[in-house]
């Protein structure tokens, strides 16, 4: 075919590439076009603990944007007794919803559930919402959120907040005992509760120092004793060698066991609490007991339960001789699910929620203390009830758990059995390892 016959055919080609690229970019099929707004999409968000009125004005920014018009956002709220099992139910359904609340502890036993964010994911409006890399990550939230919600450089979670255990005292106990600031060490804390323990003339215990020492009645004694595990390093599950293996005994596995337990022994010098008076809580706010040692939500519940009742917050106690400060870290994130149809806006949408303004917003609305760098001076002053909690956040710690539930269980039964003299804190250290090597399997 002569050359001139060519030249049209190969025009006419040309002109025709051309037309179905523009079609395919315009129908967003290939990159190259910006929609003005994403199409038509619901998403469905689940949570605990945070009411539907907090989150509609938190997603009414997002959805309010141009780009995000098109977006339709329904939060539930669930109790949490139901929220783990309902939330296994129905992903393994193939249900479910598009964004889902995580505990910090979660990713252990949830992570096959979690559409994990990838840095070189496409953005579709091409903005930076939030943290973009596990190193943006790790400079806008606090040292434990990467901890527990970074794997492998992957996102799983973006935190709405951390709390940390703090120790709560009746202001005028502590006057008219003569104690002029709170303990600051587990040694402080002892000679405090002690001092403040009330005895009867049958020798039991008419007004404890402090819920310790078991796990009946004590609101969070688990996590009293992971956060003197930690602070003593002892290993509770080592994950250093890239896979897990319990390790409770190693270390003071065996003294912390025995000095948590010795608040709840009878005989024993630090005796001042007795697991048959009311329920820790109810027995601070109602001025039964000189300390409590909680988080920062309970600051609420104080309020509520008695206006009246003269408590102050103080940082944790910290162990003598300890290297570092060490608090012990409690908090929820967002994850977006491998369910989802929707991955790509529900990680917009996270992502968006974890930026500065949005997030000083949800500290006002919750009380709770926040997640971000940035926002902690910020917090602490404006939030003066708050500043202990909101500093702790910089020397929160956690520790891998298996599956937190059962954790909860192998740990109370450890302490009871000590308590009650059916086992030593050696054989108690060794039956819960054994049990938490069944939980890894």
């Amino acid at each position: 075919m002569s050359r001139n016959k060519l030249l049209p055919i190969i025009l006419i080609l040309f002109v025709v590439g051309i037309v179905t690229v523009l079609v395919l970019i315009l129908l967003d099929v290939i990159p190259g076009r910006k929609p003005s707004r994403i199409p038509k999409t619901t998403l469905e968000v689940w949570g605990v603990f945070d009411d539907r009125t907090t989150f509609e004005a938190l997603f009414g920014g997002f959805i309010g944007q141009e780009f995000y018009k098109n977006v339709t956002i329904n939060y539930s709220e669930k109790f949490i007794d139901e929220y783990e099992d309902d939330l296994i139910n129905t992903l393994a359904e193939g249900r479910g919803p598009d964004i889902f609340m995580i505990h910090n502890t979660w990713l252990p036993k949830h992570r096959s559930k979690i559409d994990p964010w990838l840095q070189d994911e496409i953005i579709w409006n091409g903005s930076l919402l939030g943290p973009v890399s596990a190193r943006d990550y790790q400079i806008t939230f606090v040292d434990v959120a990467s901890n527990d919600f970074v794997r492998n450089q992957r996102i799983y979670a973006f935190p709405l907040y951390i709390d940390t255990l703090a120790l709560f005292y009746n202001k005028d106990m502590f006057n008219t005992a003569g104690i002029p600031e709170p303990p600051r060490t587990w040694k402080e804390l002892e000679e405090a509760a002690r001092t403040l323990t009330r005895y009867g003339a049958d020798g039991r215990i008419a007004r404890p120092g402090i819920p310790l020492g078991s796990a009946v009645n004590i609101n969070r004694s688990t996590d009293i004793l992971s956060l003197l595990f930690l602070q003593n390093e002892v290993p509770i599950i080592d994950t250093t060698t890239g896979g897990a293996k319990p390790t409770l005994s190693r270390g003071k596995g065996v003294e912390v066991l025995d000095f948590y337990t010795s608040f709840a022994k009878s005989g024993s010098t630090n005796y001042v609490w007795d697991p048959s008076v009311s329920y820790s809580i109810d027995s601070f706010y109602q001025g039964e007991t000189a300390m409590m040692i909680n988080y920062s939500h309970h600051i609420q519940t104080l309020e509520e339960k008695n206006p009246h009742f003269r408590f102050d917050v103080a940082s944790i106690p910290q162990s003598l001789g300890g290297t570092k400060d060490i608090s012990y870290a409690n908090f929820w994130g967002f994850a977006v699910s491998k369910n989802s149809e929707n991955k790509k806006v529900a990680h917009e949408l996270i992502r968006w929620m974890s930026q500065k303004d949005v997030l000083e917003q949800y500290a006002e609305l919750t009380r709770k203390p926040t997640s971000r760098r940035d926002l902690i001076l910020w917090q602490g002053v404006n939030y003066p009830e708050l500043e202990v909690f909101v500093r702790q956040t910089l020397t929160a710690e956690s520790w891998y758990q298996p599956d937190q539930r059962r954790v909860e269980t192998v740990f109370e039964d450890m302490i009871e059995s000590v308590v009650s003299g059916e086992r030593s804190p050696r054989e108690a250290l060794q039956k819960a390892e054994n049990e938490l090597g069944l939980l890894i399997r």
